[in-house]
């Protein structure tokens, strides 16, 4: 809530898990609402962002291209690329940007930089049907089947629906969409040393 407030945001959401389990130990939305008298709240302010609310992750997304080029043995944290000084020019003629400009970094500072350069150049490592199977494995565009109502699935093209930028735009969190509980659900593997818990309300 102070945050909304500081920053003059129109919601925000969040979610603590453990990592372990599964289990939910907190969820909430704002702004929110007395259910002791929803007719003066509206459906908008009702609805459970959390688990309805699909969006874009951007950098937050990173750890999945980053967790796959690891798990597949195709990086180690020590390696080196070059982040071209803040710009990456794409074959189609787009460019990506990093908002700080950066030379050689390692895989290990480029995530703690979160520079899109060097995590894209890293994810060019990955076959573009390996980078879909890790982001299914991870539970995306899937329903987690936490029970509560009108749980979003989020959404991730086929690769044959792909473009010729796909790849890298998907690694650093676009033409990708998710929930906070899909994310938080994907985090909870990463933290746990790999296993994909389903989410659960009740304990």
């Amino acid at each position: 809530k102070r945050t909304v407030e500081d920053v003059n945001a129109p919601s925000a959401m969040g979610i603590v898990m453990n990592p372990n389990t599964g289990a939910v130990l907190a969820m909430a939305n704002a702004p929110d609402f007395d259910p002791n008298q929803v007719a003066k709240s509206t459906a908008t302010i009702r609805r459970n962002r959390v688990v309805m609310d699909a969006y874009e992750p951007g950098s937050t997304f990173k750890v999945i291209a980053a967790s796959a080029v690891l798990e597949d043995g195709l990086v180690n944290v020590n390696d080196m690329v070059n982040c071209g000084w803040g710009e990456l020019h794409l074959p189609n003629g787009d460019v990506i940007r990093d908002i700080e400009q950066h030379g050689d970094l390692t895989f290990a500072e480029v995530l703690q930089k979160s520079s899109n350069i060097g995590l894209i150049k890293f994810a060019r490592l990955l076959p573009r049907e390996r980078f879909y199977q890790y982001m299914r494995r991870f539970g995306f565009a899937s329903r987690t089947g936490i029970g509560l109502p009108a749980e979003n699935s989020g959404l991730l093209r086929n690769v044959e629906d792909w473009s010729e930028r796909s790849l890298e735009t998907m690694a650093i969190g676009q033409e990708v969409s998710v929930t906070v509980l899909q994310l938080a659900q994907a985090y909870c593997a990463i933290a746990n040393g790999g296993e994909l818990m389903a989410p659960r309300i009740v304990r």
